[in-house]
């Protein structure tokens, strides 16, 4: 799965973005989260809405690696990572993946 990640992140072609859960969409509406009240309006209605955002590639190796800050890891893990046009989340997996290993 990391390999993947990994092949993904280095071709030009592929393009990451996050998808808003029901309980990122439901933590946007509330606005009541530290993190959550950190965003834009226009962030948060996009989220709300259930349109995806892109991210950086540089920011799923970040995550992957445990390297983003709080805020932007808590919306990464709340949503879910993906590559444009693939249905399979693959960062959040790794990532979960990594956390439970190191428990």
């Amino acid at each position: 799965m990391l390999e993947k990640i990994y092949n993904a992140i280095n071709d030009p072609k592929v393009t990451f973005f996050l998808f808003p859960t029901p309980k990122l969409q439901e933590l946007c509406a509330l606005n009541q989260h530290p993190y959550i009240q950190k965003l834009t309006p226009v962030v948060r209605q996009f989220l709300m809405e259930g349109k995806v955002l892109p991210v950086a590639k540089e920011d799923v190796l970040n995550f992957i690696e445990g390297k983003l800050s709080p805020q932007q890891h808590f919306l990464m893990s709340t949503g879910e990572v993906r590559v444009a046009g693939a249905v399979e989340v693959m960062a959040n997996k790794v990532v979960k993946q990594n956390i439970q290993g190191s428990s």
